[in-house]
């Protein structure tokens, strides 16, 4: 068989389909397929619609809760991190207090030693006269 031949008794079997299935359609059994065929085809756009309204509402009510979830986190991190700064920093005044209090201990007890020793040497002093 040519090429041409075969194009032809393609297209000459998908006229006689098309033309079996338009008759079969314009039959009461065609026509009730029609409908029935319609009827499921709404029903699962009408499934479909409700099942990515649920969706979409899964998905916002997610991203909103974990937008939630992460404010609440930085904000605990917030608040951590400030408590941690006002420790160290309250430390760091406790250290400082207990630095100048230890200065001036030995400070005065340097002064001490050295007074005692003045007395002792003016002593040695006053007696050797």
């Amino acid at each position: 068989m040519k090429k041409s031949n075969k194009v032809l008794a393609g297209v000459g079997l998908g006229m006689i389909a098309g033309s079996a299935i338009g008759y079969f359609l314009k039959t009461d059994g065609g026509q009730k397929f029609t409908q029935k065929t319609l009827t499921t085809l709404k029903d699962i756009q009408s499934d479909v619609k409700d099942k990515v309204a649920v969706g979409s509402e899964n998905v916002i009510a997610t991203v909103e809760s974990t937008t939630t979830k992460a404010k609440d986190l930085a904000n605990s991190i917030a608040d951590v991190t400030k408590d941690a700064i006002s420790n160290t920093a309250n430390s760091a005044k406790d250290i400082v207090l207990a630095t100048e209090n230890n200065i001036e201990v030995g400070a005065d007890k340097a002064k001490r030693t050295v007074k005692k020793k003045v007395n002792k040497v003016s002593k040695s002093k006053s007696v050797k006269k």
